[in-house]
């Protein structure tokens, strides 16, 4: 059995979820639903196994190489800057571009910074190579976007990004076009180009916004850099046009603005940055689901409505059409905050039966049952 991802464990995870945790058991505003799922995979000890995995080399002349950066980017994953690991991995890859325990630990960084249909690229190819991959991971996958999905957007990007190339190109002194390209880069992976042309970007014009935009995502994706992408996030809002064609990745902002809020306990910010992003995206499933958790659990009083928690929660139930065990679990527990116990089970059921050895879903239905208990128990 490969020792493969054994710096993946426990240790890591639990750090990981005590950053994003405020006074609340169960971050859901604060993690994408899927990404407490992979945790929870990593946390349980080594992911993968395969006896054609093999610990990366030992030997003088291969570390200088491709062991060199796998090693690295699995340091990087233990200090959650994931963006940074990615990029290790890749380059693990472009030195030995069959090496598996790369491939395995790439499909781990593209989800942890949410590029989902990149990561079941690498599912698929160490597959094909006789591998395994954990099944919860692919379920946990399956929860973001289908396999066929994954491969149609990846075209798509691939598509877009030959597209930015020509144009920086052809406008090598535009600082839209080099903005246009980072995020291009962003969507295929390679962070490492997209915060250079970024950054290029805004040499040329400090506030061309789509570059903000970038380093906002990569920065906000990894706890260490978290709030380093508030002021980029900020710009972004402040100076991009107010179009369609903007309007999801508007909403995006939003919720990792709100995100950051709710990390640095301004629940009052946390909740108008969710607000302010569903007027843009009154359907956003990620900005429901976070603003229905935080209004029913806020510990400022003030901000805490637990009546339009459960109107968000149930309209991002409804979105999501019952297939996401974290949107669930923000449902049962905007029950719970309305007294509304049986049906505050019924919901962490169905998130527990679609993800049945998330710990943190079980003892959410313990709290509940134990309400449900206490109410209905003779009062002295």
């Amino acid at each position: 059995m490969s020792q493969l991802f054994a710096c993946f464990g426990q240790t890591a995870s639990i750090n990981y979820l005590h950053f994003y945790s405020t006074k609340d058991p169960v971050p859901e505003m604060c993690l994408r639903p899927q990404l407490l799922v992979l945790l929870a995979l990593l946390a349980s000890g080594p992911v993968f196994k395969g006896d054609a995995l093999l610990a990366a080399p030992r030997d003088a002349q291969e570390a200088t190489d491709y062991a060199s950066h796998f090693n690295h980017g699995g340091e990087l994953i233990q200090q959650m800057r994931f963006h940074d690991a990615v990029a290790e991995f890749r380059e693990a890859l472009r030195l030995k571009p069959d090496y598996l325990p790369a491939h395995q630990a790439l499909a781990v960084g593209y989800a942890m910074t949410q590029c989902f249909d990149l990561s079941w690229q690498e599912v698929s190819f160490v597959r094909k190579a006789g591998a395994e991959m954990p099944e919860k991971f692919a379920d946990a996958l399956a929860q973001e976007i289908s396999e066929k999905d994954a491969a149609d957007k990846r075209d798509k990007n691939e598509r877009e990004l030959l597209s930015a190339q020509k144009v920086a190109a052809v406008e090598p002194k535009k600082a839209a076009a080099h903005a246009l390209l980072g995020h291009a880069f962003a969507r295929t992976g390679d962070f490492a180009a997209a915060q250079k042309e970024a950054d290029l970007a805004l040499a040329l014009n400090p506030m061309e916004p789509e570059a903000h935009f970038v380093l906002a995502t990569i920065l906000g994706g990894d706890p260490p850099t978290n709030q380093q992408a508030l002021p980029h996030l900020k710009l972004y809002l402040e100076n991009v046009s107010r179009v369609a064609p903007a309007f999801p990745d508007i909403a995006q902002a939003y919720w990792m603005l709100g995100d950051i809020y709710v990390h640095m306990q301004k629940e009052m910010q946390a909740i108008s940055a969710y607000e302010d992003g569903l007027k843009v995206d009154p359907v956003n499933p990620h900005l429901l689901n976070n603003a229905a958790w935080h209004y029913a659990t806020a510990s400022d009083t003030s901000v805490r409505n637990p009546q339009k928690a459960l109107t968000y929660a149930q309209k991002a139930v409804a979105v999501t059409k019952e297939a996401k065990s974290g949107v669930l679990d923000t449902l049962g527990e905007s029950f719970y905050a309305n007294g509304r116990f049986d049906e505050a089970i019924a919901a962490e059921k169905k998130a527990l039966a679609i993800s049945p050895d998330n710990d943190l879903f079980g003892d959410q239905l313990k709290k509940f049952q134990k309400a449900k208990q206490n109410a209905a128990s003779p009062k002295p």
